[in-house]
């Protein structure tokens, strides 16, 4: 899907950056990529060679989507990726990238995220109206030993 397919295919069409260029209306938009640690090979190819080519300064500049079947310059675009773990991405891959290390949320900050976001919208989507706030706070803390908030989130659902 990040290169398209050739037009000889049945539904064939452009790839997703190409897509994205022209959704966004210019040559310059900043692109995530989510969870690039858990790429993986499957029938239709190698995620990470085609993403090679996006990422690497010396290519991106002439890249050629399958179904285009021309060079895009794609040197302007900003690409960021995010990862739970580094250890996972193709070494090649994360050559291409300058990877910054951020520590997950303190128990203060889960709190405050619970209380002020999480409560409220798990609330509002069962049809209960807001419990008024005690002195000492009250917010259970049994999902917040994971990092991150994801855990306090699926303690709250339930």
């Amino acid at each position: 899907e990040i290169k398209g397919h050739r037009r000889t295919y049945i539904g064939a069409m452009p790839g997703k950056m190409i897509q994205c260029l022209k959704s966004t209306g210019t040559c310059n938009p900043l692109v995530l990529i989510d969870e690039i640690d858990k790429l993986g090979k499957g029938y239709q190819g190698d995620p990470a060679s085609a993403l090679l080519e996006l990422l690497d300064p010396n290519q991106n500049g002439s890249f050629t989507d399958h179904y285009m079947d021309v060079p895009v310059d794609l040197s302007k675009v900003l690409f960021i990726c995010t990862a739970n773990v580094t250890d996972t991405i193709p070494g090649p891959l994360a050559d291409r990238m300058e990877i910054i290390q951020l520590s997950g949320y303190d128990l203060p900050d889960k709190v405050k995220i619970a209380e002020q976001y999480l409560i409220p919208k798990s609330l509002a989507e069962c049809g209960l109206a807001p419990a008024p706030p005690t002195e000492e706070g009250g917010t259970a803390t049994s999902g917040a030993s994971l990092s991150g908030g994801r855990g306090l989130l699926n303690s709250l659902s339930g």
